[in-house]
Formats: structure tokens, sequence, C-alpha cells
């Protein structure tokens, strides 16, 4: 294990938590993550990308199934 994968899952927890809050009542996340209502159109690729990510973080133990799964299906 390198001498900074500590900080690195940590930094991947929080991203991942703020990803996972800001997703749309539709399941996709917005091409402007900050202000959704500027660009309202699903945005597939990143979603894509987003759901991809959450998904590997589950199934490598660093992300809990319970708290991301739900999130991960509606995307």
């Amino acid at each position: 294990m390198g001498p900074h994968r500590k900080r690195y899952e940590t930094l991947f927890r929080e991203m991942a938590a703020k990803v996972a809050a800001i997703q749309d009542t539709d399941g996709y996340w917005k091409s402007n993550l900050l202000d959704p209502k500027a660009t309202p159109r699903p945005e597939t690729s990143g979603t894509a990308f987003f759901v991809y990510g959450l998904a590997w973080g589950v199934n490598q133990g660093l992300l809990e199934r319970t708290m991301y799964e739900p999130t991960i299906r509606k995307g």
C-alpha cells in the first residue's frame, strides 16, 4: 500500500458522499453540478461515470453498500 493511499481513500469517500447527495430525482446528474437548473437536461455520460465510480467503491469495500446501492440503482 502506497504512503498516500489513506488520503486518497478519504478523498474518494468525501467525493462519493457529495456526488450521491446532488443526484437529481430522475436518477441523473446534470452537466452543471453546482447549478443543475442552468442545464436541466440529464447528462448520460457523466451519470454513467458516477454510477461506475460508486459501484467500484462499493465492490472494493470503500463505500457502504446499504448507503450507496440506492443511488447506484437509481442512476
